[in-house]
């Protein structure tokens, strides 16, 4: 398409399809649509083609299918090697409306939380200030939406911690 710079930039490609028609768009604009089942009654999946090898090599950041799980949990256990005192989480975290997340966290000295670990402490908004000491922290995401066409979406987790 005329007056669009495809190289060296980044793109958002969007289907948004049907039983009945298909629309293609890149970053918002209408790119094609069909309006018969071309494809028969086989459904769509995601794949990248990068077809030819003299190219730059396709890159992709993320991709999309819903519906979504109406909720799920993330979780992660960090190890900071030796007892640390935890001072900071922030996350890129992006909630539309109808969905929710939230994060919590807790930290411990066994590598696999137990009883003796501190109990789950909820943040607020994307992060916040931590308390505690212990060699091993989890942060746990726990992301829900009442719309399967949305979802909230979390693209990174820092954890600012002190060692002795």
């Amino acid at each position: 398409m005329a007056g669009i710079d495809w190289l060296n930039k980044p793109h958002q490609y969007t289907i948004v399809w049907n039983a009945t028609s298909a629309a293609f768009k890149v970053d918002g604009t209408l790119m094609a649509s069909h309006g018969n089942n071309q494809w028969g009654t086989s459904g769509m999946g995601p794949m990248i083609l990068d077809s030819n090898a003299a190219d730059v090599a396709v890159s992709v950041d993320w991709m999309r299918l819903p519906p979504y799980a109406m909720s799920g949990t993330y979780s992660m256990v960090f190890d900071a090697g030796t007892s640390a005192a935890w001072q900071k989480l922030t996350s890129t975290l992006a909630v539309v409306n109808g969905t929710s997340a939230t994060i919590s966290y807790r930290v411990g000295d066994t590598a696999t939380p137990d009883a003796s670990w501190t109990p789950l402490t909820a943040l607020a908004g994307s992060g916040g200030v931590l308390s505690g000491s212990g060699r091993y922290i989890q942060f746990t995401v726990q992301l829900s939406t009442t719309d399967a066409s949305k979802a909230p979406t979390l693209k990174d987790v820092t954890i600012n911690y002190r060692l002795p």
